[in-house]
Protein backbone atom coordinates (compact mmCIF):
# COMPACT_ATOMS: atom_id res chain seq x y z
CA UNK A 1 0.00 0.00 0.00
CA UNK A 2 1.34 3.31 0.99
CA UNK A 3 5.04 2.14 1.57
CA UNK A 4 5.03 1.11 -2.44
CA UNK A 5 3.24 4.75 -3.53
CA UNK A 6 6.25 6.25 -1.17
CA UNK A 7 9.05 4.63 -2.29
CA UNK A 8 8.84 5.49 -5.75
CA UNK A 9 9.68 9.22 -4.98
CA UNK A 10 12.46 7.60 -3.28
CA UNK A 11 14.91 8.02 -6.20
CA UNK A 12 17.75 8.66 -4.22
CA UNK A 13 17.06 5.70 -1.46
CA UNK A 14 19.90 3.04 -1.15
CA UNK A 15 19.74 0.66 1.88
CA UNK A 16 15.62 0.37 3.13
CA UNK A 17 15.51 -2.20 5.92
CA UNK A 18 12.18 -3.50 6.60
CA UNK A 19 12.12 -7.15 8.60
CA UNK A 20 9.81 -8.17 10.77
CA UNK A 21 7.18 -6.27 8.99
CA UNK A 22 5.20 -9.21 8.19
CA UNK A 23 5.21 -8.07 4.52
CA UNK A 24 3.80 -11.05 2.94
CA UNK A 25 3.37 -12.26 -0.24
CA UNK A 26 1.15 -9.64 -1.49
CA UNK A 27 3.54 -7.02 -0.16
CA UNK A 28 6.48 -8.56 -1.80
CA UNK A 29 4.32 -8.08 -4.81
CA UNK A 30 3.65 -4.18 -4.06
CA UNK A 31 7.10 -3.91 -3.24
CA UNK A 32 8.57 -5.24 -6.58
CA UNK A 33 6.17 -3.57 -8.86
CA UNK A 34 7.45 -0.29 -6.92
CA UNK A 35 11.36 -1.10 -7.23
CA UNK A 36 11.60 -0.16 -10.56
CA UNK A 37 11.62 3.40 -9.62
CA UNK A 38 14.40 2.93 -7.15
CA UNK A 39 17.47 2.79 -9.09
CA UNK A 40 19.64 3.78 -6.05
CA UNK A 41 18.54 1.21 -3.98
CA UNK A 42 21.73 -1.03 -3.18
CA UNK A 43 20.06 -3.27 -0.42
CA UNK A 44 16.79 -4.39 0.91
CA UNK A 45 16.07 -6.15 3.82
CA UNK A 46 13.02 -8.25 3.75
CA UNK A 47 14.07 -10.98 7.05
CA UNK A 48 11.29 -12.27 8.83
CA UNK A 49 8.27 -11.27 6.38
CA UNK A 50 6.74 -14.47 5.71
CA UNK A 51 7.28 -14.06 2.43
CA UNK A 52 6.87 -17.31 0.49
CA UNK A 53 7.54 -18.62 -2.99
CA UNK A 54 5.11 -16.66 -4.67
CA UNK A 55 6.28 -13.08 -3.35
CA UNK A 56 10.11 -14.11 -4.48
CA UNK A 57 8.94 -14.96 -7.76
CA UNK A 58 7.73 -10.95 -7.63
CA UNK A 59 10.81 -9.80 -6.63
CA UNK A 60 12.54 -11.89 -9.63
CA UNK A 61 10.62 -9.98 -12.09
CA UNK A 62 11.66 -6.67 -10.62
CA UNK A 63 15.27 -4.98 -10.84
CA UNK A 64 15.85 -6.34 -7.46
CA UNK A 65 18.90 -4.61 -5.65
CA UNK A 66 22.03 -6.81 -5.67
CA UNK A 67 21.87 -7.39 -2.09
CA UNK A 68 18.35 -8.81 -0.81
CA UNK A 69 17.77 -10.03 2.74
CA UNK A 70 15.12 -12.66 2.34
CA UNK A 71 16.10 -14.87 5.66
CA UNK A 72 14.23 -16.24 8.19
CA UNK A 73 11.14 -16.25 5.33
CA UNK A 74 9.54 -19.66 5.57
CA UNK A 75 9.62 -21.88 2.78
CA UNK A 76 11.80 -20.04 0.57
CA UNK A 77 14.57 -22.72 -0.84
CA UNK A 78 17.38 -21.67 -2.80
CA UNK A 79 16.36 -23.41 -6.01
CA UNK A 80 13.78 -20.68 -6.84
CA UNK A 81 16.59 -18.40 -7.44
CA UNK A 82 17.54 -19.73 -11.18
CA UNK A 83 19.87 -18.60 -13.71
CA UNK A 84 17.68 -15.77 -15.01
CA UNK A 85 19.12 -13.65 -12.18
CA UNK A 86 22.15 -11.27 -12.39
CA UNK A 87 25.43 -12.96 -10.62
CA UNK A 88 25.55 -10.98 -7.87
CA UNK A 89 22.02 -10.87 -6.85
CA UNK A 90 21.94 -14.68 -7.45
CA UNK A 91 24.76 -15.48 -5.03
CA UNK A 92 23.49 -12.81 -2.11
CA UNK A 93 20.27 -14.52 -2.10
CA UNK A 94 21.63 -18.08 -2.05
CA UNK A 95 23.95 -16.86 0.49
CA UNK A 96 21.73 -15.64 2.43
CA UNK A 97 19.02 -18.13 1.60
CA UNK A 98 21.76 -20.77 3.00
CA UNK A 99 22.47 -19.02 6.11
CA UNK A 100 18.77 -19.27 6.86
CA UNK A 101 18.15 -22.59 6.27
CA UNK A 102 21.48 -23.83 8.60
Amino acid sequence: GKLAVVLGECKALTHLQLGTNTIGDEGAGRLAATLGDCKALTHLGLSCNEIREEGVRALKQCKAPAHLDLSYNPGIRSDVFDADLDLATAVQRDIVAAERDA
